[in-house]
């Protein structure tokens, strides 16, 4: 059967009947590919697969494990929806438990830990107990694995069985691969709860990187993730540490290598110097990576653009490594073209404009739109970029694109007020707009004559010309003109008079929106109280505009430093606290240590003091902030040591 029909949406009238027709002939293969498409109509979301339950509970006592693993995947789905018939296959669950097959045992064990219903929780934990001591090191993988999905239904009964302490002793296992199933379970579980702490003490994780050539690509991810638990407490533990991890940095598997990269970074907060060849190997590490698919170096730029804003002096990267390949999907553009915008400096400046200028006359609008902004973004950001910046947009308008005519005026309205020298340009802004149609496009275009009218010939005709549509212009364009009507008016009251009148009465009489009628009346009585309060008008519509600053590119401290922590999984891509991405996250921050710089701050010693609580709580507590809430204060406590860990590795 081609995989097209499989996932086809199919009715369980239908299956019902196919699997009726292979009764009476006990077709076994032929039940398989009914099966199959059970499972494709799961996979599609189909839950009108839910009544074909009686027939899959016949399928479980079929000694085949092709159809045993669909039979599994089919229960877990549907077993809240039909406890009853769910309780019905546990007898079946519970004899496969005995089989001689570790493979349909491991099968059986996972499933039984995985159906969300009490009896078949309170029936897992006998047979977790025994095959965490089986002689078979899969079982005993599998049942360590197990132990962390029972934790995810029922807690209680983890603890009361003690497993978490059994998971402990597996560590002292001889098989590698059962030691990193534990250490991922008990890592899992800590990261549910509030109350465990994984904690990790020198000979262990010693004991840890030297297990790691003897295990998997997957184990050794694992590992390398848990000693992120392990906190150095001298210069010399992190460098040994280091020393060791370093080699998985040219592992082919990329989880392997952005773990070990996650640990090596957190290492590096324990050192005093780093030696040459530390940040050399991390930036090669991160430049092999850029080779893979689309969706790994997507993963990757992202973290880039994280080690940039929070160590940007750690990796020496190379811009021109960054540049755009004509078949990268868009996705993989944008965020190299972010990269590019933030490596930018006085050195590079030349080599990144002439990339910039090549793809603002891009094809592809929405690449060349967004190279424009970063041109303009970085005139703002870069004192000595400005000029040649400047020269590069007015290159790219004097072709007459109209996308990038009206990208390049948006981008010249935060130029100039950053910059007000540069004001030559609103002549060749001028004599492009007629091509200027977008509303954001036009609400710059209105401002800028608005700011400048009295440095532009004949503002007022040409502002008369751009409030003809006034009616019909969006909120936007409309709230502009009016503030652009009236700083005409104050410079220029003669000429300017009909036209802020005009646009006033169109405000206040004829628009909807009241939104723009406020203004409107907020204008206009503000100006028939001009002899009242003649400078006040003036200071409120018409005062200096404060100068446009890149203080909004920068992350808070702590949100880097648990992004750091964060390195290679989902939450480092959208550069926002964890918490805000993934509502259940456990929250990570740098732990305080004698060798950490924080601590150096404070002294070395662990012990509790008033003065240094609140020189922590100073130093996180910004200006401005809204005070601390509960969870921010067990982040501080934690972070003083206050907090100890209750799970402890001891030889």
């Amino acid at each position: 059967m081609s995989e097209h029909k499989v996932f086809t949406k199919t009715r369980a009238s239908e299956i019902l009947q196919e699997f009726q027709q292979t009764d009476k002939k006990k077709n076994v293969s032929r039940r398989k590919q009914i099966l199959k498409k059970v499972i494709a109509n799961i996979t599609i979301g189909n839950n009108d697969m839910v009544y074909v339950f009686p027939e899959i509970i016949k399928l479980f006592l079929i000694d085949d494990l092709e159809i045993k693993r669909m039979c599994y995947h089919y229960l877990n789905t549907f077993a809240i929806a039909k406890p009853d018939m769910a309780l019905e296959v546990l007898p079946i669950l519970l004899s496969d438990l005995k089989s001689d097959s570790s493979i349909l045992v491991a099968l059986a064990l996972k499933n039984l830990v995985s159906v969300p219903i009490k009896e078949f929780i309170r029936e897992a934990v006998r047979p977790l107990a025994i095959n965490l001591k089986s002689e078979d090191p899969y079982l005993r993988k599998t049942a360590a694995y197990s132990i962390a999905r029972l934790y995810e239904k029922d807690p209680k009964i983890v603890i009361r069985e003690q497993f978490i302490e059994q998971l402990n002793h597996t560590l002292s296992d001889n098989n590698p691969t059962v030691i990193a199933s534990a250490l991922t379970a008990l890592n899992d579980i800590t990261e549910k709860s509030d109350d465990l702490k994984l904690t990790i003490n020198r000979s262990h994780a010693l004991n840890l990187v030297e297990l790691l050539p003897r295990c998997d690509e997957w184990s050794q991810a694992s590992i390398l993730n848990a000693l992120l638990n392990f906190i150095p407490t001298s210069h010399e533990d992190a460098f040994v540490l280091i020393d060791k991890a370093i080699a998985q940095l040219q592992h082919a598997n990329s989880a392997v290598v952005l773990n070990a990269f996650k640990l090596l970074l957190y290492l590096l907060n324990f050192v005093d110097v780093i030696e040459d060849y530390i940040p050399k190997k991390l930036s090669n590490s991160l430049s092999s990576l850029l080779s893979k698919p689309p969706e790994i170096q997507f993963l990757i730029l992202r973290n880039v653009i994280l080690l940039i804003l929070s160590k940007p002096k750690l990796i020496p990267f190379d811009v021109t490594v960054f540049f755009c390949e004509y078949n990268d999907p868009i996705y993989v553009k944008d965020t190299k073209l972010e990269i590019i915008y933030l490596l930018a400096n006085e050195g590079n400046l030349d080599v990144v404009l002439r990339e910039l200028e090549e793809y603002g006359t891009e094809v592809d609008i929405q690449m060349s739109r967004k190279a424009i902004r970063a041109v303009g973004n970085l005139a703002v950001r870069l004192d000595a970029a400005a000029k040649p910046c400047i020269d590069v947009l007015l290159n790219l308008i004097s072709n007459g694109i109209d996308y990038v005519v009206q990208e390049a005026v948006m981008v010249f309205k935060n130029i100039l007020r950053r910059y007000d020298q540069y004001d030559y340009v609103i002549t060749e802004i001028i004599n492009h707009s007629d091509q200027v149609e977008e509303p954001d496009a036009r609400s710059a275009l209105i401002w800028i004559v608005g700011q400048y009218c009295d440095k532009i010939p004949k503002s007022e005709s040409l502002l008369s010309d751009l409030t003809y549509t006034f009616r019909e212009d969006p909120l936007e364009v409309q709230l502009s003109t009016l503030t652009a009507c009236v700083k005409l008016f104050l410079r220029k009251p003669q000429l300017g008079e009909n036209i802020v009148i005009k646009v006033l009465k169109w405000a206040t009489e004829e628009v909807n929106n009241p939104d723009v009628r406020d203004r409107g009346f907020f204008y206009w009585r503000l100006l028939s109280n001009q002899d009242k309060f003649p400078s006040t008008a003036k200071e409120v519509v018409d005062n200096e505009i404060p100068v446009i600053s890149n203080e909004n590119e920068k992350l808070d401290p702590l949100i880097l430093e648990e992004l750091e922590l964060n390195i290679g999984t989902l939450a480092s891509i959208y550069l926002k606290p964890v918490g805000q991405v993934f509502r259940l996250a456990k929250r990570k921050f740098l732990p305080s240590s004698p060798a950490s710089k924080e601590t150096k701050q404070f002294g070395t010693s662990f012990e509790f003091s008033k003065e240094a609580f609140w020189i922590v709580i100073k130093k996180i507590v910004h200006k401005g902030c809204i005070p601390l809430d509960m969870i921010e204060m067990f982040v501080l406590l934690e972070k003083m040591n206050i907090l100890q860990g209750v799970l402890e590795f001891d030889n």
